[in-house]
């Protein structure tokens, strides 16, 4: 798998942070303050009509001593619609087929989306990314009177990677909009969503025509 297809699929999780099942842990003076946030979130994302968001993801290499930077935008919607454009490839699902379209290989990858396949839907990833975690309350960045952001770390089991997630929650609108983390060689990937619009999506959205001219591999199954 690519490092952009990784770098997709890994941010399909950040962005439906919302529907994560972590257990509130951590300072006894914040307990009940972090139970609110953690389903704040879900109850948050169960009644959003759709969101639009500028996706950076930055990648220090520590090896190499580089740091890279991917922009895009990212679009999602209920029944497993996403949409994310960035200058490298073109991701989107309909709910049931998935494009991934990359131009500077002239080249369309067709899939069907297989909820019972791991990393298959935003929501698969997410699951993968987050089952069992316990949250924890690190601190609270003031932004305004009304508006601060709560960064949370996500414990994970100790044989995942990454074991730990830090994750920043504006309150009050209960989204997450950053994450970040250490891989195992040591490497720092962040993510950030910033512009967020919360609004309903339109259908043709989810929907990717093909360019002509383009290589297009059909990994659906013969039939669908």
């Amino acid at each position: 798998m690519s490092r952009t297809t990784i770098l997709l699929t890994t941010t399909l999780s950040f962005a439906l942070l919302s529907t994560f099942s972590a257990r509130a842990v951590g300072q006894e003076e914040h307990a009940e303050e972090l139970k609110e946030i953690i389903e704040g979130i879900a109850a948050r994302w169960e009644t959003l009509p759709g969101m639009t968001a500028h996706l950076t993801h930055t990648f220090e290499w520590v090896l190499a001593g580089e740091t890279q930077t991917t922009e895009g935008t990212i679009h999602l919607a209920d029944g497993n619609r996403f949409r994310i454009d960035t200058s490298d490839v073109i991701l989107v699902s309909n709910g049931t087929t998935v494009w991934q379209y990359t131009p500077k290989q002239n080249q369309v990858v067709i899939d069907r989306v297989d909820p019972g396949r791991p990393n298959a839907s935003p929501e698969q990833i997410f699951v993968a990314f987050t089952e069992g975690a316990r949250a924890e309350w690190i601190r609270e960045e003031r932004r305004s009177r009304s508006e601060s952001l709560v960064v949370i770390r996500l414990h994970r089991d100790p044989q995942e990677e990454p074991a730990t997630v830090e994750a920043w929650v504006e309150v009050p609108r209960m989204l997450v909009v950053r994450l970040a983390w250490s891989d195992g060689a040591g490497n720092r990937h962040s993510y950030d969503l910033s512009a967020i619009e919360i609004a309903e999506q339109p259908p043709e959205r989810f929907e990717f025509q093909i360019p002509a001219n383009v290589v297009v591999v059909d990994m659906r199954p013969p039939g669908q």
